[in-house]
């Protein structure tokens, strides 16, 4: 089985951000126990402050956005902070950065020393309950990011 990298986007401003973490959590153990060559990171959306120092080469354009775990096999450690994320970041009124995280991730996926397409075994999960950020289409979007043409 070939090895994953995998990155999961936090949207801290969800109004359900306990219950988004709990699915990102039983998500992680399952490839902690299931495929525990996988790498996981870590991207929280929305926060106050921007930390995105595990990001190399210019990255004066994000805005709050915290690279809070770079890809790492999965490990207790990602546990660990996936529980503690509702605790550390009150919902608030900081709007979320899509494109910014999305392209820390990406940026993360070329740090990564990789003889495979960029692309091929990666994978970048967003969680978020805004649906603003779509345009009130999620279908659409959900439908456009698993590369199938709509209603086929």
């Amino acid at each position: 089985m070939s090895k994953s990298k995998i990155v999961l986007v936090v949207d801290v401003s969800a109004k359900n951000l306990a219950e988004l973490c709990s699915v990102f959590l039983r998500f992680t153990l399952q490839r902690m126990y299931n495929t525990p060559e996988n790498s996981i990171a870590v991207i929280l959306a929305g926060t106050s402050g921007t930390d995105v120092s595990q990001i190399n080469g210019k990255t004066d354009t994000f805005s709050h956005i915290t690279v809070s775990r770079a890809l790492l096999p999965a490990d207790r450690d990602v546990v660990h902070l996936l529980q503690d994320i509702p605790e550390k970041h009150a919902v608030g009124s900081v709007k979320i950065n899509l494109v910014g995280a999305l392209e820390a991730a990406v940026r993360l996926f070329h740090q990564e020393k990789s003889k495979t397409h960029w692309m091929s075994e990666n994978r970048v999960m967003l969680f978020t309950d805004n649906e603003a950020i779509f345009h009130g289409n999620m279908e659409f979007v959900a439908t456009e990011m698993n590369g199938r043409k709509r209603g086929g």
